[in-house]
């Protein structure tokens, strides 16, 4: 994880545009995606800054040789879901295809396997904690953790010893300043065979 990151989505998907810029009219919206970023990646190109990418599933679908330039240029490329929606309005069957139907088309775009995932617009909140079982069942946990603020997005981390480091947001509004102590919760780990035998009692 670097310090420096980006959410790669274009200026349509943003919550504050949910019901009035209806999700079956993205494809008609004029994209600024890919010239925005790779004007991103001039700048970092110049200034030697290496950086992780929260991409948008539903932007790599359209243009993976975007995700491509990114990593190329030596970028981690991480998950930010594949439809921006939030995560305390899905359930949690619904996030867990979200998350996975994004990490399969970030992967299939020719990056490096992709362990990273930041929720839009800072939705894991305490209403929205079983989404932390869902990224650890999904082996999707993100190398970050912080103090989540006001306009902050709170990130999953893990770290080499198997703990998960979760930085929860307080719930207030986003006019106030919201803070939270990083939560760490014991990953647990799973043979391939015990993995299995969970994929399976759930289909």
């Amino acid at each position: 994880m670097n310090a420096m990151t980006v959410d790669v989505e274009d200026y349509f998907h943003v919550s504050v545009f949910d019901g009035l810029v209806p999700r079956h009219g993205w494809d008609t919206m004029e994209s600024r995606v890919s010239r925005n970023t790779e004007r991103l990646l001039e700048i970092f190109g110049e200034s030697g800054i290496q950086a992780t990418f929260f991409v948008l599933g539903w932007v790599a679908e359209r243009f993976p040789r975007l995700v491509r330039a990114i990593a190329a240029q030596g970028h981690e490329i991480a998950s930010h879901g594949y439809g921006h929606r939030l995560v305390y309005d899905l359930t949690p069957r619904a996030f867990r295809d979200d998350i996975r139907r994004a990490k399969d088309i970030l992967q299939s775009a020719g990056s490096a396997p992709v362990y990273g995932y930041r929720a839009p617009s800072y939705s894991v909140t305490p209403r929205s904690l079983w989404a932390l079982d869902v990224l650890i069942d999904a082996d999707d946990v993100v190398a970050e953790v912080g103090e989540a603020r006001a306009g902050d997005e709170p990130d999953v981390s893990s770290s080499d010893d198997g703990d998960v480091h979760v930085p929860v947001n307080d719930g207030r509004a986003a006019a106030t300043r919201g803070t939270a102590a990083p939560i760490r919760f014991r990953r647990r780990r799973r043979s391939p065979d015990a993995r299995a035998a969970r994929a399976s009692s759930r289909t």
